[in-house]
């Protein structure tokens, strides 16, 4: 994959799940779920992962090792809902933030987030 090709994209609000989106289809050939709720709220889009990782029809599994192309679900409270997505690729977490994308190292991402879930697809 090539992080720059996404690191120099814009995505819309909330482009944290739309980059994943992007990044599924492009690189594995999978159309995850593309959200887009008329408010953006934390709660709309920490339902919205669920619903795609839960319910989807990809095989998602919650794991404790990522591997490259795992969904990284985030939240900056402990026991709060996810509200915040990336893709885990050769052991960093691509991501955006406020228009911004990022690739971080688990270490630096993990000051930020209290907590993060790994979600690998079994298809």
């Amino acid at each position: 994959m090539d992080i720059n090709k996404y690191l120099s994209k814009q995505y819309k609000s909330p482009g944290c799940w739309l980059l994943v989106v992007d990044i599924y289809i492009n690189e594995l050939g999978l159309l995850v779920e593309n959200y887009t709720p008329e408010k953006t709220s934390l709660k709309d889009i920490a339902n919205a992962f669920r619903i795609e990782l839960h319910k989807g029809v990809h095989g998602f599994i919650k794991t404790e090792t990522p591997k490259d192309y795992s969904v990284v679900l985030m939240s900056k409270m402990d026991n709060k809902n996810p509200h915040h997505a990336g893709i885990y690729y050769q052991g960093k977490v691509l991501h955006v933030l406020n228009d911004m994308n990022y690739y971080q190292d688990l270490f630096s991402l993990s000051d930020q987030y209290k907590q993060m879930e790994f979600w690998i697809n079994e298809n």
